[in-house]
C-alpha cells in the first residue's frame, strides 16, 4: 500500500488496513470449480458401472469409460487428489497446515457418502472468509512457502500442484503426449497387421477358389466317366 500525505490534517487521522478476501474467494472458488470438472471428467473416462443385481452367467458391467483402466488417467486422479489433501510445513505463526483448515473439504461432516466419495470439494465460504481476514499469513504459507530460508517458495499446497502437473502439462515430450504417440503407433501397427491378415484372406480365399474349381472339375469328370462305363454295361448287355 502506498499513502500519499499531502498536508498535516487539523484533527488526528485514523487508519486502518485490512486484508480484502473478495479476491482471494474469487480465487478459491475458480480453483474448486476447475479441480470440480477435472474430477469428474477424469471419472468419466474410466468408471465402470457394475449390474446392481447380475444373474449368474450375466454381464456383469454394465457401461464403461472410454479410458477404463488407463494406468496414466488413474494415476494423475489419484496424485492430484493426494496433493491437495496432503498436509503442508508453515513457519507462520498459526500455520494452516491442511485445506480442511480453510473451510475446503468433500463434504461436512455427516454428510452423505456418495458426495464424500466423489471426492469434488465444497467452500464454506463464511469460514474461508474469517481465516483469510485473521490469518492472512497461514494462507499464505499454506499455499506456498519457503521452507529453507533461500527465500524461494519450495514447498505448499499450490507449489507442490504445480510440479505434480508439470511432467503432464509441460511443452514437448510430456507424458500426455508420450501417452498419445504410444497409442497412435498402437493404432498404426495394428493397421498394419489388419492389412497383411486382410492379404492373406485375399490369397487364401483365391487358393480355396481354385481348389474348388479343381474338385468341381474332378466330380464333373468322375460323372461323366460313370455315365460312360453305365451305358456301356448296359449296351453290352442289349447285345447279348
Amino acid at each position: 500500500m502506498t499513502l500519499n500525505l499531502k498536508r498535516e490534517s487539523e484533527s488526528p487521522v485514523t487508519i486502518r488496513i485490512e486484508p480484502n478476501p473478495k479476491n482471494a474467494v474469487d480465487k478459491i472458488k475458480k480453483f474448486i470449480e476447475a479441480y470440480n470438472n477435472y474430477i469428474e471428467y477424469s471419472s468419466e473416462l474410466v468408471f465402470v458401472e457394475r449390474a446392481k443385481n447380475p444373474t449368474p452367467g450375466a454381464k456383469q458391467t454394465v457401461r464403461t469409460g472410454l479410458f477404463v483402466g488407463d494406468s496414466t488417467i488413474i494415476r494423475l486422479e489419484n496424485t492430484v487428489k493426494t496433493v491437495v489433501n496432503s498436509a503442508y510445513p508453515s513457519r507462520a505463526d498459526n500455520p494452516i497446515k491442511v485445506i480442511t483448515q480453510l473451510g475446503v473439504s468433500t463434504g461436512a461432516i455427516n454428510s452423505e457418502w456418495e458426495t464424500i466419495k466423489s471426492g469434488k470439494l465444497i467452500l464454506d465460504e463464511e469460514k474461508f472468509i474469517t481465516v483469510v481476514q485473521e490469518n492472512p499469513e497461514g494462507v499464505k504459507e499454506f499455499f506456498g512457502s519457503d521452507t529453507d530460508g533461500d527465500t524461494r517458495i519450495d514447498n505448499g499446497m499450490a507449489f507442490k500442484l504445480q510440479q505434480a502437473l508439470k511432467p503432464y502439462t509441460m511443452a514437448g515430450k510430456n507424458i500426455i503426449q508420450t501417452k498419445i504417440d504410444y497409442e497412435d503407433n498402437a493404432i498404426k501397427s495394428n493397421e498394419e497387421r489388419i492389412s497383411r491378415h486382410q492379404e492373406h484372406l485375399i490369397k487364401y480365399e483365391d487358393k480355396l477358389r481354385k481348389k474348388f474349381a479343381a474338385m468341381e472339375k474332378a466330380i464333373s469328370g468322375s460323372k461323366a466317366q460313370s455315365n460312360w462305363l453305365k451305358q456301356y454295361m448296359n449296351s453290352d448287355k442289349e447285345e447279348k
